[in-house]
């Protein structure tokens, strides 16, 4: 099979030499030109170079050339083909592993319904209160237990997950705190590792003009209104710090109930914050209200696996 370069050179010979007929054929009729006076001779001439065939050889050799190209182009265009089967294959691929790798990543954290936007700097002091005493509006917040066979019979989701963000939210006059965990570990239930999840608890942090807004009752801090600017109350419940970003727990979790008022597709801790056992290097510490108690990854998948 001729490659580019030599079917390149073969065609230029071929129309050299077609020119060089082409130059004698013109000298050709002039000398009979010249020579035959006669109608008859020139007639006889002209049937004669029609008789010949040059003119059909011309073309055939035309004709030839773009067949011979033809042929050249075949591997090219084989290859073109091929490339371009490649290219779908491995663009359809990289499609799917996208797909798949945000279905895998879904974020399926909530917004929150009425965020408190502050930041802790800019305000001087910090009064704390404890909000325990408050009746509760979460039935799965209600299922207060430190058995962990009971958590585990009682919550729908067991997940291990890091901190990824932390909101205060305001719902019906309540301060919660929003947090989104991205989960690493799927012990029990539906949800996928790399999700990202919003677990609400109650509880956090409201500017004291904010909580103003909602309540009447905000004398009985006993400040003016100018010193209440600068005044960030903390509402703790059942002696429970707020988490931090980058934390890791492993959360006993219930979908957020109508009687919490609380987005949906939120989920709440199953038993409040026994429900939540942090991860301290190969322990898992539970608060309690008399200390903490340590249990270990075993013992979260054995009573998971019931």
């Amino acid at each position: 099979m001729k490659n580019y370069e030599e079917m390149a050179k073969a065609l230029l010979a071929r129309k050299e030499e077609y020119e060089r007929q082409q130059q004698r054929k013109k000298k050709r009729r002039e000398k009979i030109a010249l020579c035959v006076a006669s109608i008859g001779i020139l007639t006889i001439s002209s049937f004669g170079i029609w008789r010949s065939g040059i003119l059909l050889q011309d073309s055939e050799d035309v004709q030839m050339a773009n067949v011979e190209k033809e042929e050249e182009r075949e591997p090219e265009k084989k290859m073109e083909k091929d490339d371009y089967q490649i290219r779908e294959s491995k663009e359809d691929a990289t499609s799917s592993s996208k797909k798949k790798n945000k279905e895998n990543g879904k974020d399926k954290s909530v917004n929150a319904v009425n965020p408190v936007d502050f930041k802790k700097e800019d305000y001087s002091k910090v009064v704390e209160e404890d909000v325990s005493s408050l009746s509760r509006s979460s039935l799965e917040d209600c299922m207060v237990s430190t058995d962990l066979t009971y958590l585990s019979e009682q919550a729908t989701e067991i997940v291990a997950g890091t901190v990824k963000k932390v909101t205060y939210d305001i719902i019906k006059g309540r301060i919660w705190t929003k947090v989104d965990i991205q989960i690493t570990d799927v012990f029990k239930g539906n949800l996928i590792t790399d999700n990202i999840i919003s677990v609400y608890r109650l509880g956090g942090y409201i500017p004291l003009k904010e909580y103003g807004k909602y309540h009447k009752d905000v004398a009985r801090f006993e400040v003016d209104t100018k010193e209440m600017e600068h005044i960030l109350l903390k509402q703790i419940f059942e002696e429970e710090e707020f988490p931090e970003v980058g934390e890791k727990s492993v959360f006993y979790l219930n979908q957020a109930s109508s009687e919490a008022l609380l987005p949906k597709g939120a989920y709440e801790r199953t038993g409040g914050k026994y429900g939540e056992l942090r991860i301290a290097k190969d322990k898992l510490l539970q608060y309690q209200d008399d200390g903490t108690k340590l249990y270990t990854w075993k013992e979260v998948q054995k009573n998971a696996d019931k």
